[in-house]
């Protein structure tokens, strides 16, 4: 069995969160910014890596108050914000990624650098499935899910009259 725990060593199963996720991750994004300044002169991949996980968290917050539909929780969204699709943004955040993580020489890395690299990436990837989930939420009002095989799945989503994605 495996035991997680968080930076401090505290088991994570006793950590409770409570009052709203949105001022966590905007702290979160403040406490990323103000850090950000200390690894300045660090190697480009240090560099990209905060940008990285600044960029992770920007995109969790824009989903979060789009699916809300209460921007005020946080302070207010720009234009763009307020209007590019979900999915777009999350592919693009994904794309950037994986495009300058391209141009890092994986060999001078760190293996717990790999492992980091790695986590963002699979994050962002998640942040692209679960927008498409957000998306349906906003546009139709609630996410149909079956959780038998994909192809009863993807039948019954047509007999419903439901998007199917192949």
């Amino acid at each position: 069995m495996v035991r997680v725990v968080d930076f401090r060593g505290n088991p994570v199963h006793m950590k409770r969160i409570s009052g709203s996720s949105l001022i966590k991750a905007q702290e979160w994004i403040e406490f990323l910014d103000a850090h950000a300044q200390t690894f300045k002169d660090e190697q480009p991949w240090v560099t990209f890596a905060v940008q990285a996980i600044v960029n992770l968290h920007q995109g969790l917050i824009i989903m979060s108050r789009r699916v809300r539909k209460n921007q005020s929780w946080t302070g207010s969204m720009t234009m763009a914000e307020q209007t590019v699709g979900l999915v777009n943004d999350a592919t693009e955040r994904l794309t950037w990624f994986e495009k300058h993580s391209e141009q890092i020489d994986q060999t001078q890395l760190p293996e717990w650098a790999k492992f980091l690299f790695a986590s963002i990436q699979g994050g962002l990837r998640m942040q692209v499935r679960i927008s498409k989930d957000c998306e349906m939420i906003l546009r139709k009002g609630h996410l149909l899910v079956n959780v038998s095989p994909r192809v009863d799945t993807i039948e019954k989503a047509r007999e419903l009259g439901e998007e199917v994605e192949q």
